[in-house]
């Protein structure tokens, strides 16, 4: 081995590798989606109710008595919920006349671009 040669680092873990490498990644890479989240709030959610179901984690007299309602009591929040977004997504629908004439300019052009290209449309 030729004295004058640098030993071989490239498995070294120094700060400036380190750094390096989250430059390369956005922060953004290694955020849980809405679906992430909402998986690991229903595990541990799921492993607490078996938990308290089976006696492995003790709970008050009052909370053992409606326990094996709660999982029909989420179910009809969740439908609740969702009635009341769909609902209050119908009310406060707004009209937007500019960006219905521009989707409607952008459907005649579509199918102007098509009509040349030999495609019946209407």
């Amino acid at each position: 081995m030729n004295a004058t040669a640098a030993p071989y680092t490239g498995l070294a873990v120094t700060a400036n590798n380190i750094e390096r490498t989250f430059k390369r990644h956005s922060p953004h890479q290694f955020a849980m989606t809405r679906a992430e989240r909402l998986l690991r709030n229903f595990f541990v959610a799921a492993v607490l109710y078996i938990g308290v179901f089976l006696g492995y984690i003790p709970a008050p007299k009052s909370l053992e008595e409606i326990w094996l309602y709660v999982p029909f009591l989420v179910v009809v929040s969740f439908g609740l919920w969702c009635l009341y977004t769909l609902v209050y997504g119908v009310l406060t629908f707004q009209d937007k006349e500019a960006d219905f004439k521009e989707l409607v300019k952008e459907i005649e052009t579509a199918k102007a671009d098509l009509r040349t290209k030999g495609v019946t449309v209407d």
